[in-house]
């Protein structure tokens, strides 16, 4: 996903979805690039679905958004399908 000003409802849900689909295979912490660490995966997740889903019109918390596609590819691309 590419980052954009605005995601869909239909964006977040799926996104939320493929996390929840994978809640006990995700790891406990995640160094997502060399700024960006996340010491407790899942409450950081659970901060963030809150985000979206109450902040997602709102272009200024694009950026937090965002953030959960960078994780999902993260994730992804290290071997969680």
């Amino acid at each position: 996903m590419e980052y954009k000003k605005l995601y869909s409802l239909e964006e977040v849900e799926q996104v939320k979805a493929w996390f929840r689909e994978r809640w006990d295979k995700l790891p406990d912490d995640l160094h997502l690039d060399q700024a960006t660490y996340m010491a407790d995966l899942r409450h950081t997740l659970t901060l963030y679905f809150e985000i979206a889903d109450t902040l997602r019109e709102n272009p200024t918390y694009s950026p937090q958004v965002y953030l959960l596609f960078k994780v999902q590819r993260a994730l992804q691309e290290g071997g969680l399908e």
